[in-house]
């Protein structure tokens, strides 16, 4: 798998509202999806929780027009490595609800480090196709890892994904996707190194954007 661009966005909440507080009401979840009547164009319907994702001003994902190099001095990551613990969830409660998804969760010391502060690695999942796209196309997969401060603020670098060489560590990964909604497992046996999941040029665009599920 070869990696071809990064994305790296700032969570701000809807309405200027904090995101720990849409993330209380959200407790117990509406179900959602990406199709249909569970639409996003429909979430803000689905639950008062939700009503944000019809109102937000800082919506993401978004479409990147503007494809020149990026900004590679804006952050830096210290990724080590982890056990692989690994889930596929409908409705996600630790921290972030990120719904129908792969989801692996990691060993604490990985850091993401900004002019904003530091930001600790907390999981990273899946969207396959891309949610951000590039002059409106998108890409096979994408990867949103997740980092979260001591302050409680979240910060995303999100990965793109073309068809490539194969990926020791996504190789591990799918050698171990549970079968059915709902499965998990803990392998501490399994070992991944995070940064393989990252090109080697921190190049990126940066934005103040929101998470890409309800609320």
């Amino acid at each position: 798998i070869l990696f071809t661009l990064v994305l790296f966005s700032i969570l701000v909440a809807c309405k200027n509202k904090p995101y720990t507080e849409a993330a209380h009401h959200s407790a117990r979840p509406a179900h959602w999806g990406y199709e249909g009547k569970d639409g996003p164009e429909y979430w803000p319907t689905l639950n008062p929780a939700y009503a944000a994702c019809g109102q937000g001003k800082s919506q993401s994902p978004i479409n990147i027009t503007q494809t020149t190099a990026g900004d590679a001095s804006a952050w830096k990551l210290d990724y080590k490595s982890t056990s692989l613990k690994i889930a596929h969830h409908e409705h996600v409660t630790d921290i972030v609800d990120n719904g129908h998804t792969i989801q692996v969760s990691v060993d604490g010391g990985s850091t993401l480090t900004t002019d904003r502060g530091v930001y600790s690695l907390k999981q990273f999942h899946f969207h396959t196709p891309s949610e951000h796209t590039i002059d409106g196309s998108h890409f096979p997969m994408e990867v949103h890892f997740v980092h979260q401060s001591a302050e409680g603020k979240f910060a995303v670098v999100s990965a793109l994904y073309q068809e490539g060489s194969a990926n020791e560590n996504l190789d591990k990964i799918i050698a171990h996707f549970p079968k059915e909604k709902g499965d998990s497992h803990d392998r501490p046996d399994v070992k991944l190194e995070l940064a393989f999941h990252l090109p080697a040029s921190n190049a990126s665009y940066t934005y103040m954007g929101s998470l890409t599920t309800p609320p």
